[in-house]
């Protein structure tokens, strides 16, 4: 195996620097709360773009589920198929929608939509749910590089939580799709490699299908399985359909909205969901090519891993085994990369909340008035901190206490809230007749399904598959938000003048010059695209690294492949520079149909 492990942590060392010099030089970026949670809606498409793209994927892509495609083939590519597909209606229509709401948060849009205990359930539901979400892949991954890289549990759980905080807290919205940028690119471009080299062993394409036959693989790595070939019907139609469903609705709901909360307009919020849907139909390939690969070459040296389904590691081993030396760090970055990105996307996310939904509720029970402009950003910091530091001790006590049972509670409660809170806020976008009630009724008859489901073995004689308990749960939710419209006569007045205003400000299209004034973005460009070349001359330190012939030009192309790219985004930066200097001045003001705000919030009618 390629492995030199001192020059393999050089290599992630430096990378976690890079982290930190990217939220030093984003800390001056924000001036107030918009600023720091939303990148003040300057944020030009392909910035948000690949940050999307990455806060839809996480370390797991390269554990489990390339332990699924190492075992199933291409069956997995329907979890990944869903993304680009939700990704894609994205750009279609939903991604201008959410732009246009104008929002720092959802539980904001949601007060504007249904009214403040609304607001507040969600809000709450969704902190617990983000510290969950962001706690367990950070201890997955944590568990995954100990066994397979031999680096430290808690040393690798402690480390990344610090360097998430750390760029977090400093540099806000901004320093996040920052380094969602720059690990996007790296990941992208690494994985690439590593497909291409796996192709190259196995004589190409054709080579590849050949391999599979001849190792017996053929009918293993069909698209889709007959039902009993694995267990719990995994990778059947009925499997891929729910699949593929759950992800759709996950990118679509108002949920999703803070990712494009961040970009310039509806034109903007559309370019940025094209890009995410390309890079995940990339990812398809690129990704999992490698496993099944590894299955075919390296089954013994995957069966040697120490972890409880040893198939987990075969990415890692198709890395190992055909990566240049140094470039083996490079994965380990790109499985870092893509846990940190959900985990400063969510640790972002709840700190907005904490700051703009429950901190200002909290003080009006307490009869304190909160405070706003520069110190409302301190508060806003100061919760990106706690709630970092509150995720980081939590996939520590994960780790602490692997034996009781504490990380499978919590992944069951993730799991049973996630499609209960996130399905009734995709239908508030097309149903538009429902009283206040009807999201929180909707998503407590959801969860109390996914109850049902828990216990349905001893309730019903068998335990509901996936795909049962999806569909299931998906009716219950359909009919309930759906007969709440029965209900639309005993709403008032005022409750149905804000819900015109609500869908009237989603389909009203940004005007960015007159609402937020002059775009930055050649400094995106320009400062985006230094981060790259000065990324693309670290690789090329690689070459000094002992490797053969091949292997060095392997490591020249990626350097060169990171330095284009940076390259590109200078020249036109510089041109937009240029172009912007010329431009006059712009003097933003808010339309009059825009909800006023008061401390932070959305101003709207009492009555929920």
């Amino acid at each position: 195996m390629n492995i030199d492990l001192g020059v393999e942590i050089v290599v992630i060392v430096v990378y976690l620097l890079f982290l930190l010099v990217i939220g030093w030089l984003y800390s001056k970026a924000s001036h107030d709360v918009s600023d720091y949670f939303r990148g003040g809606g300057k944020a030009v498409w392909w910035m948000v773009g690949l940050s999307a793209f990455m806060s839809g994927i996480s370390a797991f892509t390269f554990t489990g589920n390339a332990g699924a495609a190492y075992e199933a083939g291409w069956a997995v590519a329907a979890i990944y198929m869903g993304n680009a597909a939700a990704f894609i209606v994205n750009a279609l229509f939903i991604g201008p929608w959410l732009r246009q709401l104008r929002m720092i948060t959802f539980p904001e849009a949601l007060r504007a939509r249904f009214g403040r205990v609304t607001q507040q359930f969600y809000a709450w539901l969704s902190v617990i749910q983000s510290m969950c979400f962001a706690a367990m892949p950070l201890f997955a991954l944590g568990i995954f590089c100990s066994a397979v890289f031999k680096l430290n549990l808690y040393g690798v759980i402690a480390v990344l939580g610090v360097v998430v905080v750390s760029y977090s807290v400093m540099g806000g919205r901004w320093a996040v799709m920052a380094a969602d940028f720059l690990q996007g690119v790296l990941m992208m471009v690494v994985t690439t490699l590593l497909a291409v080299l796996c192709l190259y062993k196995v004589g190409g394409i054709g080579g590849f299908f050949q391999a599979v036959r001849d190792a017996g693989l053929a009918d293993d790595f069909q698209m889709l399985q007959e039902p009993g070939v694995f267990p719990l019907n995994r990778y059947t139609i009925g499997w891929a359909t729910a699949t593929f469903f759950v992800q759709l609705l996950n990118q679509n709901s108002l949920t999703a909205a803070p990712r494009y909360f961040s970009v310039k307009d509806g034109r903007e919020a559309r370019k940025a969901a094209l890009l995410s849907a390309v890079l995940m139909i990339i990812g398809i390939f690129t990704w999992f090519i490698p496993p099944m690969v590894a299955h075919v070459m390296y089954a013994a040296e995957v069966a040697k891993v120490n972890l409880p389904n040893p198939p987990d590691a075969s990415f890692a081993v198709a890395s190992m085994e055909l990566l240049p030396k140094g470039m083996l760090g490079m994965v380990v970055v790109a499985m870092f990369a893509a846990t940190m990105s959900s985990l400063d996307y969510g640790l972002n996310g709840a700190a907005a909340m904490f700051t703009q939904d429950i901190y200002p509720g909290v003080c009006k029970l307490l009869g304190v008035k909160p405070v706003t402009g520069r110190k409302l950003l301190t508060v806003g910091r100061l919760f990106s901190l706690l709630c970092g530091l509150g995720f980081t001790l939590l996939a520590l006590v994960f780790a602490f206490k692997r034996g009781a049972g504490i990380f499978q509670l919590m992944l069951d409660l993730a799991v049973s809230l996630g499609m209960p809170l996130t399905f009734p806020l995709i239908l508030c976008l097309f149903i538009r007749k429902v009283p206040p009630w009807s999201a929180i009724v909707t998503a407590a008859a959801m969860f109390g399904v996914t109850i049902l489901g828990t216990y349905s073995k001893k309730l019903f004689g068998h335990t509901w598959l996936f795909q049962e308990q999806m569909l299931i749960t998906s009716a219950v939710g359909l009919a309930v938000f759906g007969g709440s419209r029965l209900f639309w006569r005993t709403t008032s007045q005022a409750y149905r003048e804000q819900t015109k205003r609500f869908f009237t400000l989603m389909h009203t299209p940004v005007d960015f010059e007159k609402e937020v004034g002059q775009g930055t973005d050649h400094e995106q460009l320009l400062l985006n695209g230094s981060v790259l070349i000065a990324a693309s001359g670290f690789c090329a330190l690689l070459l000094l690294v002992p490797n053969t012939f091949i292997d060095r030009m392997w490591v020249l192309l990626v350097a060169l492949t990171i330095f284009a790219i940076g390259l590109l985004m200078r020249l036109a930066g510089a041109r937009r520079r240029k172009a912007a200097l010329a431009a006059p001045a712009v003097t933003p003001h808010e339309p009059h149909m825009l909800p006023r705000r008061e401390n932070g919030q959305i101003a709207e009618t009492e009555n929920a």
